[in-house]
């Protein structure tokens, strides 16, 4: 299952909020646009690691958008954050406006970047990308050749002309990346291909649900190789728990909440003016965790392991609710 960075450490984004432009923008193929970020008054952006991403805020017509993007640039450090957009077919604005109306000049508000899927050195290293999933997959190609690393991409993609990223990719040894076009071979034989892998092995992976959760359900089952994932969707955003209302207790300021069912803590929080640092409220960017004193959370985010589910001291507010009738983080 996926590992993750130490508490408190690796796992801290950068709290400041800063201004960045778009540079430029290329139509990568037919459905993704990338864009090359800098900061609006000059200067280095934050350094990142592979796996990293970052928030972006922005206003139009009115209507507030945040959305988290994977960094997807080539070096760690420097003037350019890269990112890569897929215009969904139904997309909730965010996409859409990003992909139809941004052009070079625009500004947005920018926070991170935060990494909660860090690339760990392993004696083996296959990294697979599907979709829009090969923009975290693709610095960690870069990274796992700097450091020497025996490592293989395999970019899942239905058709050719939906390759994205293709100039980078090309700078990449070539006899380590490889292509799987489903439109034409089918689905990959996941079990066939998992059968092939031992002890020494780390898989990274990122990509839809029905991947993920096929190599889960792979894994769980003969768990002698690592597996590392990354989820752009939450699977677990209901629970047997229900959505009964429970209390929360705040140790350090003393306070005391109910949280009703259909609102969450998140939602509680901010009411009463908490500035509590925020983002997707799907439960999959891992911005808004918090630590659990007393209670037991009914997790129902995609970013904590199932170690850290049962060790049950941290919960992400946004959707996650307490299976206990009351739950105490420390705030």
């Amino acid at each position: 299952m996926p590992t993750r960075p130490e508490r408190g450490v690796a796992m801290q984004a950068s709290s400041q909020t800063i201004e960045v432009e778009i540079a430029a923008r290329t139509a990568a193929d037919r459905r993704h646009v990338v864009f090359d970020l800098v900061a609006a008054e000059g200067g280095d952006l934050p350094p990142w690691t592979a796996g990293s991403h970052i928030e972006l805020r922005w206003v139009s017509d009115g209507q507030e958008y945040v959305r988290q993007y994977s960094l997807c640039g080539e070096s760690f450090s420097g003037p350019v954050w890269r990112i890569a957009v897929l215009r969904e077919k139904k997309s909730r604005g965010g996409s859409a406006f990003l992909c139809d109306q941004a052009k070079v000049g625009m500004r947005f508000q920018a926070r991170g970047p935060r990494n909660n899927f860090p690339f760990v050195p392993h004696r083996r290293v296959t990294l697979i990308g599907a979709g829009i999933g090969i923009t975290p997959i693709l610095p960690m190609a870069f990274e796992a050749q700097a450091q020497g690393c025996d490592w293989r991409l395999l970019y899942l993609v239905c058709e050719r002309q939906d390759v994205c990223l293709r100039e980078s990719l090309d700078k990449l040894p070539p006899e380590r990346v490889s292509y799987r076009y489903t439109a034409e071979t089918g689905r990959m034989n996941l079990d066939e291909w998992a059968g092939t892998l031992g002890d020494g092995d780390a898989v990274f992976v990122c990509g839809p649900l029905r991947l993920l959760d096929d190599l889960v359900a792979i894994h769980e089952a003969r768990p002698v190789w690592k597996l590392h994932l990354e989820r752009f969707e939450n699977p677990n955003k209901t629970s047997a728990g229900g959505d009964a209302g429970f209390d929360l207790v705040l140790a350090r300021s003393g306070k005391t909440y109910r949280v009703e069912p259909g609102e969450t803590i998140l939602d509680v929080l901010r009411r009463d003016g908490w500035q509590l640092e925020w983002s997707c409220c799907e439960g999959v960017c891992g911005t808004c965790e918090q630590v659990v004193l007393q209670g037991v959370p009914d997790h129902r985010d995609a970013v904590l392991t199932p170690e850290e589910r049962q060790a049950n001291s941290h919960m992400m507010i946004c959707v996650s609710r307490a299976l206990t009738p009351s739950i105490t983080l420390d705030l």
